[in-house]
């Protein structure tokens, strides 16, 4: 299976922490013509306001970690479900929990 992703250029700074099986992940940086490698157990760091191509080549996976205004990537994974996935009950999920923390992050915490 051959997975290829782009990242969108959000107002955090994601992080692929590099839990990957027996394959690397590339990644190309906007405007790049030489392929960066991250091999397994790598951390591969997108800097705030960059955006790169991602391509696993073979069996691999990444978990991503994002910090910053994650609210704002929510319309890109909606439309990311609608468009590709198509997995709707996990949307609702993610919405609702989402913004049960959300409101109790404003609400009871005071954070802004």
């Amino acid at each position: 299976m051959q997975l290829a992703h782009g990242s969108p250029r959000h107002s955090e700074h994601p992080l692929t922490p590099g839990a990957r099986a027996d394959s690397p992940q590339w990644a190309y940086s906007a405007g790049a013509l030489e392929k960066e490698v991250y091999l397994p157990g790598d951390q591969h760091y997108l800097p705030l306001g960059s955006a790169k191509q991602y391509k696993m080549p073979e069996a691999c996976w990444a978990l991503e970690y994002a910090r910053g205004n994650i609210a704002s990537m929510m319309p890109f994974g909606v439309m990311d479900t609608l468009s590709s996935t198509v997995d709707v009950w996990t949307l609702a999920q993610t919405i609702y929990v989402s913004a049960k923390w959300m409101a109790y992050n404003l609400v009871v915490l005071g954070k802004v």
